[in-house]
C-alpha cells in the first residue's frame, strides 16, 4: 500500500504543478515549468531500482552498447534493439558510466517530450487531464517497456504535428521513433487517417466503410503474419522470432476481453458524436484515430509481437477524450468541499475514472502487471 501512495502522490503533485501552469496568464519561463512539471515523475521513476519487469534486461542492454564506437556499428547490426536507442545508452555512458544514468535520461526525454506535445496544443485542451490520462496508460508501463513508451511519446508528439498539417516534421519524428522500437513505424497509417479526414465532412456511411476496413485489417492480419513468419523463417533474423510465436492463438475469451475494453473507450466517444456533428478537419482526424484503437487493441491479443499495440492505439484515443471534454459544456458533475465548488465534465470525469481504474488500479496493482511493486529507489 505504501508503494500506492508513492506513485499516486507523486503522480498527483506533477498534474497539480501543470494546472497551476496552465492557469497563468503570463507564461513566462515556459521551459522551467515544463521542467517543474516533469521533475517528481522523472525522479520517481529516474532513480528506481530493480523494479519493471525488464529492469535488468536493460541493464544487460546497458552493458552491451555503453562502449562500442558509434563509427563500428550498422544501422542493420542487432535489429532488435533500435538503433537512436543504442546511441542514446552510448551517450549516457559518456556523461555518467553507470545504467542509472540510462534510466533517469530514458525517463526524462520521455515525459518531457509528452508535455511538450501537450504543451503546443494548450490553447485547445487540458494539460492537467492530458496528463492524467497519459500518466494513467503510459508512466508505470514505461518503468518497463521503455523503448516503446520513450517512442510513443515522440508518435504522440508527431500526432500533434500531423493535426497541424506539417507533414514534413511528422514524418522526421516518426521515424525517429521507429529506430527506438520499430513498432512506431505502424502509425505511419495516421496519414491516411489524416487525407481522410481533409475531405469534405464525411457522411456516416463512409465512417461506417472506414470502420468496416479497419476491420477487415484485423480479420486478415493473421494470414499476412503467416507468410511474414514464413519469410524470416528462411533467413538468418532470429531476433524477432519470439514474436511470431502463438500467432493467431488467441482465445475467445481474450477476444472478448479486448473488444469489452474497446468498447468502454470508445461507446461514450460514438454517443456524443450524435450529439456534436464534426464542426472541422481537426475534429474529424481526433475522432477516427480514436477508431485505430480496434485493429491495435484486436491485434494485441493475436500473438506475442502485437502485445504492445495498445500502447500506440491509445493515442488517438487520448486526444479524442480531451477534444470530448473541451466541447462538453452541459451534464456537470459537482464535487463540494470546504464550501468550493469545482466542476468536471461528465466526460471527462468517466475516463479518468475508466483509465486509473483500468490501466492503473486493476492492471498494476491487482493483475501485478510492469513489476513495479514495492517501489524501490537507488541507495
Amino acid at each position: 500500500m505504501e508503494s500506492f501512495f508513492i506513485y499516486t502522490i507523486t503522480i498527483g503533485i506533477s498534474v497539480a504543478i501543470a494546472a497551476i501552469y496552465q492557469k497563468k496568464e503570463n507564461r513566462k519561463h515556459r521551459l522551467l515549468w515544463k521542467l517543474y512539471i516533469i521533475l517528481p515523475t522523472t525522479l520517481l521513476g529516474g532513480f528506481r531500482y530493480g523494479i519493471g519487469t525488464d529492469y535488468y534486461a536493460y541493464v544487460d542492454l546497458y552493458r552491451t552498447y555503453s562502449h562500442w564506437n558509434l563509427k563500428d556499428v550498422s544501422l542493420f547490426e542487432d535489429q532488435n534493439v533500435g538503433f537512436l536507442f543504442k546511441v542514446l545508452i552510448r551517450v549516457c555512458s559518456a556523461i555518467y558510466d553507470n545504467p542509472s544514468t540510462m534510466f533517469f535520461t530514458a525517463m526524462f526525454l520521455t515525459l518531457f517530450i509528452a508535455i511538450i506535445a501537450f504543451d503546443k496544443i494548450r490553447n485547445k485542451i487540458s494539460i492537467p487531464l492530458a496528463l492524467s490520462l497519459y500518466y494513467a496508460i503510459y508512466y508505470l508501463a514505461s518503468y518497463n517497456v521503455i523503448r516503446q513508451i520513450l517512442s510513443t511519446s515522440i508518435v504522440i508528439l508527431a500526432v500533434v504535428y500531423l493535426s497541424e498539417n506539417k507533414y514534413v516534421k511528422y514524418l522526421l519524428l516518426t521515424i525517429c521513433a521507429g529506430f527506438i522500437h520499430a513498432s512506431a513505424f505502424g502509425t505511419i497509417i495516421y496519414l491516411a487517417v489524416k487525407l481522410i479526414s481533409r475531405r469534405s465532412k464525411l457522411s456516416n456511411i463512409k465512417r461506417i466503410l472506414f470502420f468496416t476496413g479497419i476491420c477487415a485489417i484485423v480479420f486478415f492480419c493473421n494470414t499476412f503474419l503467416n507468410y511474414i513468419s514464413i519469410g524470416i523463417a528462411k533467413t538468418d533474423t532470429v531476433n524477432y522470432v519470439i514474436y511470431l510465436t502463438n500467432i493467431g492463438s488467441a482465445t475467445t475469451k481474450e477476444i472478448l476481453a479486448s473488444l469489452f475494453q474497446i468498447s468502454i473507450i470508445l461507446i461514450p466517444m460514438i454517443v456524443f458524436q450524435y450529439r456534436h456533428s464534426m464542426q472541422n478537419e481537426e475534429e474529424e482526424f481526433w475522432y477516427l484515430l480514436a477508431w485505430l484503437v480496434i485493429p491495435f487493441s484486436l491485434m494485441s491479443s493475436l500473438g506475442y509481437w502485437a502485445i504492445r499495440l495498445i500502447y500506440l492505439g491509445m493515442v488517438g484515443c487520448i486526444f479524442e477524450i480531451l477534444l470530448l471534454c473541451r466541447l462538453t459544456n452541459d451534464n456537470r458533475v459537482y464535487l463540494l468541499k470546504d464550501g468550493l465548488r469545482h466542476n468536471l465534465s461528465l466526460y471527462q470525469a468517466y475516463y479518468l475514472i475508466l483509465m486509473y481504474g483500468y490501466f492503473y488500479v486493476y492492471q498494476v496493482w491487482v493483475l501485478g502487471f510492469y513489476k513495479v511493486i514495492p517501489y524501490a529507489s537507488l541507495h
